[in-house]
């Protein structure tokens, strides 16, 4: 029977420790030494053969266990993006700026409470529409403290006293293309309805104003 070279002996077990141990794999014939053992029919073809396809099955069960480790480890998230577009108003400052959450009025002795008045805009992505503006409900200031009673308010826009009933500010007047998207610069103000003296006390109030687009 044909010995086999040390050298390879040496190979085929490199070969084989490199299946086990490497992430990646190289194939390699072992050289042959002399011409007797290139039979086909000899022990060392049938060996090497043997060695062949061991390296190919273990190459396999390493591309089996590899794929399967991805799956395992592998997440998938998915994010379902909305948007509901409605025709937008809003009441802000003419430079852009939010109107202020409170303000405080000041009281003068001798007449009664002083305005407070906002340059104002209304900002809209329907500048070709019609805009009914109203209060939520009428404005009073309510006494928390002292002995005072409630004091109506009257608010006004553009000049126009302001109700629970919507009144129409038209297209037409309100955007005139100086600014996209903003109307014209008006005068948003808030003042004592009736100009009297008031009791001493802490008095409190909302003014809530509406906006919509008229159908």
């Amino acid at each position: 029977m044909p010995v086999e070279h040390p050298h390879q002996a040496r190979e085929k077990s490199e070969l084989l420790n490199g299946v086990e141990q490497s992430g990646f794999l190289l194939f390699a014939m072992p050289p042959r030494c002399c011409g007797d053992n290139a039979s086909a029919g000899s022990p060392t073809s049938m060996s090497e053969r043997d060695i062949m396809n061991t390296i190919l099955k273990k190459a396999a069960l390493a591309a089996v266990l590899v794929t399967a480790s991805l799956s395992a480890n592998a997440a998938q998230t998915n994010i379902t993006l909305t948007a509901e577009i409605d025709n937008t108003l809003t009441l802000l400052k003419a430079d852009g700026s939010a109107l202020p959450d409170a303000a405080k009025l000041t009281y003068n002795p001798t007449r009664g409470l002083n305005g407070e008045r906002w340059n104002v805009r209304i900002f809209s992505n329907d500048t070709a529409s019609d805009v009914e503006v109203r209060l939520q409900a009428p404005v009073e200031l309510v006494p928390t403290t002292g002995l005072g009673t409630n004091v109506p308010m009257t608010v006004a826009l553009g000049g126009r006293s302001l109700s629970t009933t919507p009144i129409v500010f038209a297209a037409g007047d309100l955007y005139d293309g100086a600014i996209p998207d903003a109307s014209v610069a008006m005068n948003l103000d808030v003042n004592q309805t009736t100009l009297e003296k008031l009791a001493a006390g802490y008095y409190e109030g909302m003014a809530s104003i509406v906006l919509n687009v008229k159908p």
